[in-house]
């Protein structure tokens, strides 16, 4: 989806699964001036897109979701969400965010944005980087380059 200036979007009860982009944003892009878009009880999985897995919001626009599950998504930069131009993000009340991946990071890419956004009440396991420059394997066995990471924080 699209929304372009001044446009609203209320979306509850959704499953959002496999959309694909090769531009900005699998699912929506908040493109040009004051977007508004709402998402409860959504489901996003297996999303992908060149630039914010799942959402992708700039120009004074805002994205909130509450109580979603955003898992699987993939993107080059911002697995789930790359936020720039004074665009503004929120993700709250038990919004389950896991598993998502990116070349560069994972989860949210902010960037250019005076906005605050948002994460509160939420759950954010087990996103990674796709073919990180240090392995993680190798960066947990580098014990003695990094010190100050003790074995016990890794447990």
């Amino acid at each position: 989806m699209q929304l372009t200036t001044n446009s609203q979007l209320d979306a509850r009860n959704i499953n959002f699964t496999e959309n694909y982009s090769i531009g900005r944003g699998s699912v929506l892009f908040a493109d040009y001036q004051a977007v508004y878009a709402y998402f409860s009880n959504c489901s996003f999985v297996r999303n992908y897109a060149y630039q914010g897995g799942v959402f992708y919001v700039q120009y004074s626009s805002q994205v909130v979701v509450v109580a979603s599950t955003i898992t699987s998504n993939f993107a080059v930069t911002g697995g789930v969400a790359y936020v720039n131009n004074d665009g503004q993000i929120a993700i709250t009340a038990g919004t389950k965010v896991f598993g998502n991946s990116a070349l560069n990071t994972c989860f949210l890419f902010l960037i250019n944005t005076q906005q605050f956004s948002q994460l509160s009440g939420i759950t954010v396991t087990q996103n990674d980087q796709n073919h990180a420059l240090i392995p993680k394997t190798k960066f947990l066995s580098i014990n003695g380059s990094y010190g100050f990471l003790q074995a016990p924080y890794f447990a």
